[in-house]
């Protein structure tokens, strides 16, 4: 879980560029071996909307990391 306080992103706190606090759910499962791993992931898995910048001076901010499920795999020689 990651979690993150009330964020303003400007210098006077003015809260049309603020931010409220949010959490982001993570989840990992996996097996691991000598000779392979696999892994099922998700990432902020509840799809949580938020900013990782907002520029005050163009009124634009960059999104954060949408809803991703994965599967990593690994083989060893």
């Amino acid at each position: 879980m990651r979690l993150t306080g009330t964020t303003y992103f400007d210098d006077t706190n003015n809260r049309a560029f603020r931010q409220g606090s949010f959490a982001c759910w993570d989840a990992e499962i996996g097996y691991d071996t000598q000779h392979y791993s696999v892994a099922l992931f998700g990432r902020n898995l509840l799809d949580e909307e938020y900013y990782t910048f907002i520029n005050p001076q163009i009124a634009a901010g960059s999104p954060g990391d949408p809803q991703v499920f994965g599967v990593r795999a690994t083989l060893r020689f």
